[in-house]
């Protein structure tokens, strides 16, 4: 009995996350959002498993970011001055989370277009790769 209770659990589980990573990497800019942003990879190098929140409500996921690319512009309900960003680089996890989080001395942005640039600082070693992160408005 226990162990059909796991395993019901475990599959309920399975699908909500699917379902919210499906649903949170596939919005499409609204026209009436006031916030939308595209991700740039600045770097030469490509980017996995990218997740970058910019906002407390707002995630944003893509599976691959290649070196140079610029994903399409999406809708979100807030960015911040600093985003939270986890990615791989050369199979690495690596992070840039701002230590205030999306309070205090990380005010939002006011509302409009724009593009977050990652560019990956090499370590002298690929595993010691980090982000370098910065926040431009489009069309300014």
């Amino acid at each position: 009995m226990r162990a059909r209770f796991v395993r019901r659990w475990s599959l309920l589980v399975g699908v909500t996350l699917a379902v919210a990573a499906c649903s949170s990497s596939s919005s499409s800019p609204d026209p009436s959002s006031s916030f939308t942003v595209r991700i740039r990879n600045a770097s030469a190098t490509p980017l996995t498993a990218v997740h970058v929140a910019t906002g407390p409500n707002d995630e944003i996921v893509e599976s691959t970011i290649a070196a140079g690319q610029t994903t399409t512009e999406r809708a979100v309900s807030s960015i911040h001055s600093a985003v939270a960003i986890n990615a791989r680089v050369y199979g690495q996890a690596v992070a840039l989370i701002p230590v205030e989080g999306f309070a205090g001395f990380n005010p939002e942005l006011p509302p409009g277009r724009y593009e977050i640039a990652i560019t990956v600082r090499a370590g002298s070693v690929p595993t010691e790769a980090a982000l370098d992160v910065s926040i431009a408005k489009i069309g300014q």
